[in-house]
């Protein structure tokens, strides 16, 4: 699915997976995949230290740091409440900057920051409300889409909401009222 939209020119994109636990493993499954070039690794890493040169050198070792910046360096993050203030600050400014393609993250992501992405996706329809799952609320679809679709009206026309549930793709019907079956 990246690499598809990757070809198509839709990313950087975002990816809301409503658990720290599936974000985590999404990320952990594309361990092969590396999306960017050699000068935006480069901007990567100095970027990088230069945040976390605010860290002791203990903490810059932490398995998360180390984690998170491998992903970074091949153009991927991701963002939850289970990251170091400092790491999800890190992630955020660089999505921002454009040089992380693809991002999953927890719907907390949507709240307040300002990203320009030109693909929203969505892991599930269905989250956990700490007792059991349940669908997706109209309030929870509504504020990822107004957070991203609204917060970049240079890029409102530009960008796609899209759906993928049980390997079948949709995207937002017109004027997203609604979700059309894609034919791609």
């Amino acid at each position: 699915m990246i690499r598809c939209l990757e070809k198509r020119e839709l990313l950087p994109m975002v990816t809301f997976a409503f658990s720290k636990k599936r974000c985590d493993g999404i990320c952990e499954g594309l361990n092969s995949l590396d999306l960017t070039t050699t000068a935006e690794k480069h901007d990567i890493h100095v970027f990088c230290e230069r945040c976390l040169s605010r860290l002791s050198p203990q903490d810059r070792q932490l398995p998360q740091v180390l984690r998170v910046r491998e992903l970074l360096r091949r153009g991927l993050g991701v963002h939850h409440a289970g990251l170091l203030p400092i790491v999800k600050e890190i992630v955020e400014m660089l999505f921002c900057r454009g040089v992380i393609k693809v991002l999953f993250s927890t719907e907390t992501f949507a709240m307040g920051v300002n990203a320009p992405a030109r693909c929203v996706c969505f892991q599930d329809l269905r989250k956990h409300d700490g007792v059991d799952f349940r669908g997706l609320t109209p309030g929870e679809y509504t504020q990822v889409r107004i957070a991203f679709l609204k917060s970049q009206p240079t890029l409102f026309a530009h960008t796609r909401l899209t759906l993928f549930v049980n390997n079948r793709r949709w995207r937002a019907g017109p004027g997203a009222a609604g979700w059309i079956r894609s034919a791609r």
